[in-house]
């Protein structure tokens, strides 16, 4: 499905123009506004892309509820905006960019990783390289925390879910990467390439291939892949439970 961001000129004009609202915002806690994703990655593909940002408050996390709200607050800053639609907003605090103090170890290792490598700061004050770069141990730790649950229902995913399948692939391949090779493929079209030159354990089956392409082509996606699908990314998600460094 094409987005209403038809260019990247359009792109930067309406992250121009959001910088400008969160900066004259004087929301409690502000520290900074942060494009990460394709756009700050140099993969932004006009009509496909969305943005994704991350406005950063200073303290702990809130509780849900408090979350919740932020988060519906910073969307209505932009609600009158063409293209807000294909805007995401993630409220994320200092205490997200902290390792636990026993295991060491980040929580939220894609993020921190993601404002290390691929982050365009677009407001206020953050200096992404003082934090530590996560390895292939903060990797598992929040896959095994975060994703686990959800790929054991892979198997019911219908086939008309062809989307969210092609991203359950893609997240599989990426942090099997950065987990079993420390390798860090954060470009889409790169993944399955990348993916297959570390000489995996486990072949990537031609259906997920087709699902993959199809999808970053935006073509209709071939027949075959949700028999694939569950088993395939099932399997990686074994291998990146059982790692040991």
């Amino acid at each position: 499905m094409m987005c209403a961001l038809a260019s990247q000129e359009a792109a930067q004009m309406l992250l121009t123009e959001i910088s400008r609202r969160f900066k004259a915002s004087a929301l409690p806690g502000y520290r900074a506004l942060i494009c990460i994703g394709s756009f700050a990655g140099g993969s932004f593909v006009a009509g496909r892309s969305d943005l994704d940002l991350v406005v950063l408050f200073s303290g702990k996390q809130p509780d849900e509820a408090e979350t919740l709200r932020q988060t519906k607050e910073l969307q209505d800053m932009i609600a009158d905006l063409p293209s807000h639609e294909e805007v995401e907003i993630l409220p994320r605090y200092d205490s997200d960019l902290a390792a636990d103090p026993k295991s060491g170890l980040y929580a939220h290792a894609d993020l921190i990783a993601r404002l290390k490598v691929q982050a365009k700061l677009l407001d206020g004050s953050f200096d992404a390289q003082a934090l530590r770069m996560p390895g292939p141990k903060d990797f598992r730790a929040e896959f095994v925390k975060e994703f686990g649950p959800a790929f054991e229902r892979l198997e019911t995913l219908p086939a008309t879910e062809a989307a969210l399948g092609a991203k359950f692939l893609f997240l599989a391949l990426r942090y099997w990467l950065a987990i079993r090779r420390n390798r860090l493929v954060y470009h889409k079209s790169a993944l399955t390439e990348a993916y297959r030159q570390a000489k995996p354990e486990s072949a990537l089956p031609t259906e997920l291939e087709n699902l993959a392409q199809n999808y970053l082509t935006g073509k209709a996606t071939a027949k075959g892949y949700p028999e694939a699908l569950g088993p395939f990314c099932l399997q990686l998600a074994r291998e990146i439970s059982s790692f040991q460094e």
